[in-house]
C-alpha cells in the first residue's frame, strides 16, 4: 500500500510527489529531503506557491520526520511538461551552517551550551544524560554552532541528533532492539559490507593543553601534556596516533576522549549498507535510527546486532518505495566500552615526561 507524502507550507498541504528521499542520519544534527514530480501541461495547473526560506513539515503518513525549512526550490518545463523539485532541512540545519556570536562559552553542562547555542534559532533542546560536568570552551572564528557544540560532546561522551520536530537531543547510542530483523533471502533486497582498518590505531595518545612557556625555541609540545592512553587490541601491529584534547582538559576528559577514539574507531571500521522495501517493519513502525537491528547475512558473514545509523527513504516509479540502511557496532557511538565488548579498551595513564 503506498505510502503519503505530504509536504505542509504555510497551511497548504502538498501531495503526490513521485521521486522522494529523506534522509536521517546519527553523523549528522540535521536531517534532509528532495521532492519532486512532473506532469503534463494543462491549462489549469498553477505554479507551486513553495519558495526557499519558508518553514515547512514533512510527513510519511501520519509520522512526522521533518520540521524545518525549504532550502531550494527547482521549477522546470519544456513543451511536452513541467515538474517542481524542492529540498530542505530540519529547523537545526540552521546550526550546522551558523556561527555563534559568542567567542567563549564559561562553565556550562553540554545540556546548557546545547541551550545557549540553540535559544536565538528558536530551536529547543532534550537531555537525555543530564550530564553535569562543567566545562569552558573558547569557539575557534568561523566555527559552526553545531562544530563547536560537537566539541563538548566528544569530551563528554554524548550524542547529538534530533527529533523530527526541529529540537536537538543529547543522548547516547540506543539499546532499543527493532522489532524487525534483516535477514537474507526474506526481506534483504541488496547488502554490502565495508571493512576496513585504515583509520584504526593500536595505541592512540590524548594531550591535554596546559599553561605553557614562552621564549623562542620552545619544546612545540611544551604547552602539552601527556594525559591518557587507550589501547585497541585489534590493532596487533605498531601503530600510534597522538591526538590534542580541545582546549584545556583535565585527566577524567582525556581518558574519556582516549576510549572514544578507539571505541568509535573500531565500529566505524564496519559499515554495513542494506536495502529492503517500505520504509516500516512489521509493526508499522518507520525504520528508526539508533535502534539495534539483527542482521543475519552468511554472506556478509553477520548475525549481529548492529545499530542503524542512518536512514533513507526513497520513492520512485521504478522501485517503489524503499529503505537504504547504514548500520555499524554500536561501539562506533559507544563512549563506555566494557569487558563484555568482544575486544578491550584498556585505558592507562601516562605521567609527564
Amino acid at each position: 500500500m503506498a505510502e503519503d507524502v505530504t509536504l505542509l507550507i504555510n497551511g497548504k498541504q502538498h501531495f503526490g510527489w513521485e521521486d522522494v528521499s529523506i534522509k536521517r542520519s546519527m553523523k549528522s544534527l540535521s536531517g534532509g529531503f528532495t521532492l519532486s514530480v512532473t506532469s503534463k501541461w494543462a491549462q489549469e495547473q498553477k505554479p507551486f506557491l513553495i519558495n526557499p526560506g519558508d518553514e515547512c513539515k514533512l510527513l510519511l503518513g501520519s509520522d512526522q520526520v521533518i520540521m524545518g525549512y525549504v532550502d531550494e526550490t527547482n521549477p522546470k518545463y519544456d513543451s511536452n511538461s513541467r515538474s517542481f523539485g524542492v529540498s530542505g532541512r530540519d529547523k537545526v540545519g540552521d546550526m550546522v551552517d551558523c556561527s555563534p556570536d559568542i567567542s567563549t562559552v564559561s562553565n556550562l553542562t553540554i545540556g546548557e551550551m546545547a541551550v545557549k547555542l540553540a535559544k536565538p534559532f528558536g530551536i529547543g533542546v532534550t537531555d537525555t544524560l543530564k550530564n553535569t560536568a562543567r566545562k569552558t570552551l573558547a569557539i575557534n572564528p568561523g566555527e559552526s554552532c553545531f562544530e563547536a557544540l560537537d566539541k563538548m560532546a566528544k569530551l563528554r561522551g554524548c550524542l547529538l541528533t534530533n527529533d523530527g520536530n526541529g529540537n536537538i537531543v543529547i543522548t547516547q547510542a540506543g539499546k532499543i532492539k527493532s522489532f524487525t530483523e534483516l535477514v537474507e533471502g526474506v526481506n534483504i533486497l541488496e547488502a554490502d559490507a565495508r571493512y576496513d582498518a585504515k583509520q584504526r590505531f593500536s595505541k592512540i595518545k590524548v594531550l591535554a593543553q596546559t599553561g605553557g612557556l614562552d621564549g623562542a625555541g620552545a619544546d612545540p609540545l611544551a604547552d602539552f601534556v601527556p594525559k591518557a592512553i587507550a589501547l585497541d587490541p585489534g590493532v596487533t601491529r605498531y601503530r600510534p596516533l597522538v591526538l590534542n584534547a580541545d582546549g584545556a582538559a583535565d585527566l577524567k576528559a582525556c581518558q574519556a576522549r582516549a576510549k572514544w577514539e578507539v571505541a568509535v574507531r573500531f565500529g566505524r571500521s564496519t559499515v554495513v549498507n542494506v536495502v529492503t522495501n517500505g520504509w516500516r517493519q512489521g509493526n508499522g513502525k518507520l525504520w528508526t535510527i539508533n535502534e539495534l537491528v539483527r542482521l543475519r547475512s552468511p554472506y556478509l558473514g553477520l548475525d549481529i546486532d548492529l545499530l542503524l545509523a542512518e536512514t533513507t527513504f526513497t520513492k520512485s516509479n521504478s522501485t517503489g518505495t524503499r529503505t537504504q540502511m547504514q548500520l555499524v557496532p554500536a561501539t562506533a557511538f559507544s563512549p563506555n566500552p566494557t569487558d563484555k565488548d568482544p575486544w578491550r579498551n584498556l585505558v592507562l595513564q601516562e605521567s609527564k615526561r
